[in-house]
């Protein structure tokens, strides 16, 4: 089993004290420190500049075989207009070019994300599929990850993200605790978000409904789950990162599962 375990985003000023020392700035640098692997999400509410993802890039350094897997941005997967596919296509070139691009010529590209918004459902999920796999190339290792209650039922998501080539996103969340891992020709992607089941639907509740720390329990049975798939190539992201959870829970998980992540003491 080939498992990599990271968080979604690394600058977060909550985690300073808990995973970043208390004088220290977030930084990509010393977060590869700890893991090999990163999933953007910040480039869901904004594309940034190339220059600063090849900063991103001058961070990690040369011998480390640390990657990026990115979420693509809400002006493509969220657009206020369905009709509007022009728009959506403008903006999936600009992040093609300024943030897929520089990462793959470093060799540091993993998956690339697509988060389908909540009113994506079983009437209409099939065409944003189809979009989606248009854009990707085939190069891209394009995962899709469901928000829409509706899809973790049954096999019909995953049976039409295996016709047009596209990973499922395995998830934990107060919609579907996780109890196995979807296989995409032996690839598998994970995210973590938490069980805040109180906050995840309230309206306007912003990211606190991602707050929310696993237990030792929990993330036992989580490894136990892991370890079934041994022949997998496994991403796995905690997206739980409210004061600092994602990066201990991410830390301990790897523990259980016997990768060795060093551990900043204030963690303990």
């Amino acid at each position: 089993m080939n498992i990599r375990i990271g968080c979604s985003g690394w600058s977060y000023p909550e985690w300073s004290g808990t995973f970043y020392p208390k004088s220290t700035t977030p930084s990509l640098r010393y977060y590869s420190s700890f893991f090999n692997t990163v999933e953007v999400n910040s480039t869901f509410y904004k594309v940034p500049q190339r220059e600063n993802v090849e900063s991103w890039l001058k961070q990690i350094p040369k011998t480390s075989d640390f990657t990026f897997s990115v979420k693509a941005p809400a002006e493509f997967t969220h657009p206020f207009k369905s009709d509007d596919i022009k728009k959506r296509l403008d903006i999936f070139s600009l992040f093609e070019e300024s943030v897929l691009k520089p990462i793959k010529d470093s060799g540091r590209m993993a998956m690339t994300m697509f988060g389908l918004p909540p009113w994506v459902g079983k009437d209409n999920f099939e065409s944003e599929l189809k979009l989606i796999r248009e854009v990707t190339q085939g190069w891209m290792n394009p995962f899709v990850e469901p928000r829409n209650r509706s899809l973790f039922s049954g096999s019909q998501f995953f049976n039409s993200c295996t016709k047009f080539d596209l990973g499922t996103i395995t998830v934990d969340s107060p919609d579907h605790q996780l109890s196995d891992i979807f296989d995409s020709a032996n690839s598998s992607y994970v995210r973590f978000h938490g069980r805040n089941r109180k906050k995840w639907s309230e309206k306007g509740a912003g990211m606190e409904k991602y707050d929310y720390k696993y237990s030792d329990e929990e993330l036992e049975h989580f490894a136990n789950i892991l370890k079934t798939k041994e022949d997998s190539n496994i991403m796995v992201y905690f997206n739980n990162h409210p004061w600092g959870n994602a990066p201990v829970n991410a830390i301990n998980l790897g523990h259980l599962l016997g990768i060795k992540i060093k551990t900043y003491q204030s963690m303990l």
